[in-house]
């Protein structure tokens, strides 16, 4: 079975290299923790923020390496680490 981790790399390069094209210092991590409005923390796969106008950006994505569509309760599940 695929664990996803190679698929989770090459997200994190993909959108790193693309952040980056003009040399603005985005960040992009892997296996991030991030807080839910609670302050309860939740591992996501790639995570980035930044900032433009006065306005901060956070992009978070579970990335799925797997044969079939994923199910509405794991979008729910992902959906309930954001808020």
């Amino acid at each position: 079975m695929n664990d996803g981790t190679d698929l989770e790399k090459h997200v994190q390069q993909v959108f790193s290299f693309l952040l980056n094209m003009k040399d603005e210092g985005v960040v992009v991590g892997r296996d991030v923790q991030i807080a839910d409005k609670f302050g309860i923390s939740h591992q996501v796969d790639v995570y980035y923020q930044f900032e433009r106008a006065g306005v901060i950006h956070k992009v978070a994505f579970e990335c799925k390496d797997r044969g079939r569509p994923i199910d509405n309760g794991e979008v729910a599940k992902f959906y309930g680490k954001l808020c």
